[in-house]
């Protein structure tokens, strides 16, 4: 039951960095039902594709993840393109984000698939600070008028 009530909880934490990373780059779209109903298909998904409830393959699962990360853009006014190009940096973040955990808990020992869990929390904190981060840096009108080029390399300043 606990295991159940955390994943909720991680699959809400997820659709609400994903809704404040697009909310950095692009506008809102008039049409709140919209955004609502895209967020609420994208949190169904991280439900869905959570290992302790599927087994789906992982490249199939970092597919269908840039699928429905770049589906939660709908929400959003902004080039199909430009959208695509944001999600793949989305997971791109995600996975380092996976990564650092996992060296962590290499580093101490710690087996991964025993604390899975904990794995997961950890991945969207630190997801969550790089969008806060990158919120912050964004917010300047300056910098959001740059072109997309311009905010697309400066986007991949925290990937490394």
């Amino acid at each position: 039951m606990i295991e159940i009530l955390i994943n909720i909880f991680l699959a809400v934490l997820s659709a609400y960095i994903v809704y404040e990373y697009y909310k950095t780059f692009f506008e809102v779209k008039s049409k709140r039902i919209q955004v609502i109903a895209v967020v609420l298909i994208y949190m169904g998904w991280q439900i869905i594709s959570m290992p302790s409830v599927s087994n789906i393959h992982a490249l199939i699962r970092l597919l269908l993840s840039i699928f429905f990360v770049a589906f939660v853009g709908c929400g959003f006014e902004g080039s199909f393109i430009g959208k695509n190009v944001f999600a793949i940096i989305y997971n791109a973040m995600l996975m380092f984000g996976e990564l650092l955990v996992s060296a962590f808990f290499l580093n101490r020992g710690i087996s991964f698939e025993e604390h899975d869990l904990l794995g997961s929390c950890l991945c969207e904190c630190i997801l969550l600070i790089l969008v806060k981060l990158l919120a912050i840096f964004f917010r300047h009108d300056n910098v959001r008028d740059f072109s997309w080029k311009h905010n697309g390399i400066l986007m991949m300043i925290p990937l490394g």
